[in-house]
């Protein structure tokens, strides 16, 4: 006790005193418990909900398109896609509290939260099914890639394992096909094919009512790094035998696939025989 009657702090105390003059007036600010000055504290901020991250998307990929671009349904839905792709390699896997949902499901949710859609929202059904039609008319292009000897092919295998192709895709508006190849070899196997595919060699069939060209591309070594630019479409890329390639091609094309490689090897003997026959000036 000190001569006042209250007490006196213990020379062990971790604490000062200080004089008062009424409650709450003391200006200095105090850092929470286990902070140390100089610290900067952990803020949590709260995590995004779903309406707020497709809205914010709309925002990002729809409100800058020019209006001509949203009154055609390809179009539309085509940036839509490309909304749904973002959305589930930086949103969805990055934060485990908002769902996956395929294309369809994922459209119908913009529609309900971007008001650019309120006079058409209740025909969203009508319009992805449109939208569908138009998917199986449009040319798809790519590459049958093979190795020096003509007895390997490049495939890649999706991603949930259920199929096994060639790199190929959607043709762009305004893409040539030799273009369209070529960006889909770069984007699916991370292989850049410039200069080396010749838009006279090549086998086309048809799936449904869609066009599909597969440029024949020879002489890639069998060392060659492939890896895909895309997220969670493909798994694994590796080369096969070129037998692999028959059940994935009609067998009209399968044939003209082996007369193809059949004359390219014998082009291929004989430029051999003459670049020889050049250098040493002796018939082989």
């Amino acid at each position: 006790k000190n001569g006042s009657g209250g007490a006196s702090p213990s020379s062990m105390c971790l604490f000062r005193v200080f004089q008062r003059d009424e409650e709450f007036d003391d200006p200095r600010s105090y850092l929470p418990l286990g902070v140390h000055p100089g610290a900067v504290p952990h803020i949590i901020r709260p995590q995004p909900t779903f309406d707020a991250v497709v809205q914010e998307l709309c925002g990002r990929f729809l409100l800058s398109l020019p209006s001509e671009e949203l009154q055609v349904v390809s179009r539309l839905f085509f940036q839509i896609e490309q909304m749904w792709w973002f959305y589930e390699e930086h949103e969805a896997a990055l934060h485990s509290h908002l769902p996956h949902m395929d294309m369809e499901e994922f459209g119908r949710q913009v529609f309900r939260l971007c008001d650019l859609f309120v006079p058409v929202r209740s025909h969203y059904d009508a319009l992805f099914k449109e939208f569908k039609l138009y998917l199986s008319r449009v040319p798809v292009f790519g590459v049958f890639i093979m190795n020096r000897s003509m007895n390997k092919v490049v495939l890649g295998k999706s991603y949930n394992g259920s199929w096994l192709g060639f790199p190929r895709g959607k043709v762009n508006q305004g893409e040539e096909e030799v273009e369209c190849a070529i960006r889909e070899a770069r984007e699916e196997i991370g292989i850049d094919l410039s200069g080396q595919v010749d838009a006279q060699s090549f086998i086309q069939f048809s799936e449904g009512k869609k066009k599909v060209k597969l440029f024949l591309v020879s002489g890639v070594g069998e060392r060659t790094e492939f890896e895909t630019q895309t997220r969670k479409e493909i798994r694994s890329i590796s080369w096969y035998e070129i037998s692999k390639a028959k059940s994935l091609l009609p067998s009209a094309q399968w044939k003209q696939l082996k007369s193809w490689i059949n004359a390219k090897k014998k082009t291929d003997h004989q430029a051999l025989k003459k670049q020889k026959k050049d250098t040493t000036g002796q018939p082989e």
